[in-house]
């Protein structure tokens, strides 16, 4: 039997990978401003930030969500 890919986890693995770009371009992201442009629940943002934060994709800053600083290549991942 084929198994069959979840949509919510597949929409979860492409808000991550925005956001990974978010965090690429901007250096921090704001939770509300991320539940508004994807039209999903701050819950939802937030549940998707810490499975980055799990990897030290990103990390919480009193600004929003920063991305991690990459001591070996000294720039920020």
């Amino acid at each position: 039997m084929a198994r069959s890919i979840d949509p919510l986890s597949r929409n979860a693995r492409q808000r991550q990978d925005a956001i990974r770009e978010r965090l690429a371009a901007t250096g921090v992201v704001r939770v509300h401003e991320l539940a508004d442009s994807f039209g999903v629940s701050a819950m939802t943002i937030h549940r998707d930030l810490d499975a980055l934060q799990f990897p030290g994709v990103a990390a919480q800053d009193p600004r929003g969500v920063r991305r991690r600083w990459c001591p070996r290549c000294s720039t920020e991942a």
